[in-house]
């Protein structure tokens, strides 16, 4: 006699299940625990889930474009990195890629402010705005400040770093600038 689990997928969940078998012939199937899950679709879940990704895809775009921009505009700015001795590359490379980056971050991020800011003044909401996400407004404009915050520090770090790729900076400065921007998002109630 060998026992064997199955997993098994229905219209209404996962369900998990032993088989009884000899040999090559299977006898009875013995459920082992009802349903993982009893719980029925969410449609608020899909939701998410693609704001999520619209969210994900909208900086990921404009990461792209911003540092392809980077990339044209970085030579007439002077914003080139030379071979040397601790380098890797052979030929000049262009800097200010991390202004796509926090492009990338940023413009998003304010797109979805803005939209939440204009959602919340609305007497009437649109049709087409899942009623689920309603609730959630109010606390996301509660946060907003929490959020600009962090935004802000990593502007300081982002401003940081292009000048180091400008002006070569020492370590020591550069560590110190991160040091009080992390005692001061932590001052600020980041956690």
């Amino acid at each position: 006699l060998e026992f064997r689990r199955v997993l098994f997928r229905s219209g209404q969940g996962v369900s998990i299940a032993a088989t009884c078998c000899e040999s090559a012939t299977c006898q009875s199937l013995v459920p082992i625990r009802a349903r993982l899950s009893n719980q029925r679709h969410h449609p608020e879940l899909d939701f998410m889930f693609f704001l999520i990704a619209a969210c994900f895809g909208c900086g990921f775009l404009v990461s792209l474009v911003m540092t392809r921009v980077m990339i044209w505009l970085s030579p007439k700015w002077g914003l080139i990195d030379q071979p040397a001795a601790r380098k890797v590359h052979t030929t000049p490379k262009p800097l200010g890629g991390g202004i796509g980056i926090w492009c990338g971050v940023v413009i998003p991020l304010a797109c979805a402010h803005l939209a939440v800011w204009w959602l919340s003044r609305q007497s009437e909401l649109p049709q087409w705005l899942p009623r689920e996400i309603v609730p959630h407004l109010s606390g996301a404009l509660e946060r907003v400040s929490l959020l600009w915050s962090i935004i802000g520090a990593g502007t300081l770090l982002s401003i940081m770093g292009l000048a180091d790729d400008v002006a070569d900076l020492p370590w020591q400065p550069r560590l110190g600038v991160q040091f009080f921007v992390a005692v001061g998002l932590t001052f600020g109630g980041v956690k």
